[in-house]
């Protein structure tokens, strides 16, 4: 796209690939039709419609106010600093954080079954324990080198005229988001939609 004189209308759509490849390998992997049958035979045990929505409608509010607080402060900065403030932000933010949090979401979508599985508190500390300290140290381990290297890494991705200090920083961010991502999977499985859209 790039090379077509896309500029970054090439990203954009090379965003529409990514999610139709993974789409299309979703439904290959696991067809939903493959379930059809089970699913009906299971429908009188499904939760109603209103809990759902209810429920959905603080997720949606959660991840609305978190949307809104991480992009509004992206438009200020590409409209007072320019396409280079906004572009060295972004890369430090995928290279820093995105790499700290990235075994963390995995993790985290293992682990929120079981908080809903669990029948008591006991049972959801007992999962808790356990997902949010190794959350926290795979992102420590991932970070680490990402703060450490800053220097070089800035000079093989952005060029030494850039700053490092944002990497660094978005890396150590990155730490604290694992975290984040870890106790909000613990709320979202144990029912707590309301604390995590008052949190956001």
């Amino acid at each position: 796209g790039l090379y077509l004189g896309w500029g970054a209308l090439a990203l954009a759509w090379g965003y529409v690939a990514q999610g139709s490849v993974q789409a299309a390998l979703a439904i290959a992997l696991e067809p939903p039709w493959r379930h059809r049958i089970q699913g009906r035979e299971r429908m009188h045990g499904t939760v109603g419609f209103q809990p759902l929505v209810q429920y959905g409608s603080l997720l949606w509010a959660s991840a609305l106010l978190t949307y809104l607080a991480a992009n509004l402060d992206n438009m200020a900065v590409a409209a007072l600093g320019g396409a280079s403030a906004i572009g060295v932000y972004a890369l430090s933010y995928t290279v820093g954080t995105t790499v700290a949090t990235s075994l963390a979401q995995v993790l985290n979508r293992v682990a929120l079954p079981y908080y809903a599985r669990a029948v008591d508190d006991a049972a959801r500390l007992m999962t808790f324990d356990s997902v949010v300290p190794l959350s926290t140290a795979l992102a420590i381990l991932t970070a680490a080198p990402v703060i450490a290297l800053a220097p070089e890494i800035r000079d093989v991705l952005l060029g030494p005229g850039a700053e490092h200090a944002p990497l660094a920083i978005l890396a150590s961010y990155g730490i604290v988001r694992a975290v984040g991502i870890a106790i909000g999977t613990a709320l979202n499985g144990s029912g707590a939609a309301r604390a995590v859209t008052l949190s956001a």
